[in-house]
């Protein structure tokens, strides 16, 4: 998929999704979320994160890039 896919999170200001891939089995997105950015997700199945910048932060896990 190219760029012309990305889209603004809706639920998120200021996230962006680029949809790289999508199957019967699963999902794939790369999504741009600024610092400081408060993100909500609803994830029905649970998810895979794979941070390349930066960190998120989870209740107490704090996610590190490449994690």
């Amino acid at each position: 998929m190219d760029h012309a896919d990305t889209q603004v999170d809706k639920h998120n200001p200021g996230v962006t999704i680029a949809p790289l891939f999508k199957d019967e089995y699963e999902e794939v997105s790369m999504l741009h979320i600024p610092p400081n950015t408060r993100f909500k997700a609803e994830v029905a199945n649970g998810a895979e994160l794979f941070i390349l910048n930066g960190s998120f932060v989870k209740a107490a896990d704090v996610l590190q890039k490449h994690n």
